[in-house]
């Protein structure tokens, strides 16, 4: 969640659009996304900005919401994002063998 004004949030838009490209290339399922948190009610208790969250996909998992309070370097913002998105998979195929 970001604030259009924060200059927290500028610095990191350009990583946030490298982020997005290499996880866009490798995970199809995977969405890297912007929330303006003034001009949205997300219902969140947000401290500060940017505020990074990593929400799975499906039914009532938006509830299991995923903090990240890591480095904002391109790597480890990745290395974040794909054990979160491996882990999602890996339950997934575990199911689907049931």
């Amino acid at each position: 969640m970001t604030v259009l004004r924060c200059g927290h949030c500028k610095a990191l838009a350009p990583t946030w659009e490298k982020l997005a490209e290499q996880i866009h290339k490798k995970y199809k399922t995977v969405v890297i996304a912007k929330l303006d948190a003034t001009a949205n009610d997300t219902g969140d208790d947000v401290k500060g900005f940017p505020t990074l969250y990593f929400y799975p996909a499906g039914k009532n998992k938006m509830r299991r919401r995923i903090a990240y309070n890591g480095g904002r370097e391109l790597e480890a913002l990745l290395d974040f994002v794909e054990d979160n998105a491996e882990s999602i998979e890996e339950d997934r195929e575990e199911k689907d063998e049931l």
